[in-house]
């Protein structure tokens, strides 16, 4: 009992290429991080935020604060700013606090 992984190999005109089936699953693996008592955030940052740079500095200035899930109902519009200092990003977020 255990996992067999086998390779598969497509040819096309003579040539021969592997298809790794981990392809992916790293990059799958880097957005299921449990981020603890930051996951909420973290999720949020993740579905709200296109560019990852911007998600993981966001994601830092909460913990940099030391602001966690549990502080998120108790936010004001100034906290927010120094948060998420773009527009846009605070906007969507400040709305995703607002429909939980």
């Amino acid at each position: 009992p255990g996992v067999v992984v086998e390779s598969t190999k497509i040819v096309k005109k003579d040539v021969v290429e592997d298809i790794d089936p981990f392809e992916g699953m790293v990059s799958d693996m880097k957005h299921q991080v449990n981020h603890g008592k930051y996951s909420k955030i973290a999720t949020a940052l993740a579905d709200l935020i296109a560019k990852e740079d911007d998600r993981n500095k966001y994601l830092q200035n909460f913990k940099d604060e030391e602001v966690t899930d549990e502080d998120l109902p108790n936010l004001c519009r100034d906290d927010l700013m120094e948060l998420i200092p773009k527009m846009g990003p605070r906007n969507r977020f400040k709305k995703w606090m607002q429909q939980r």
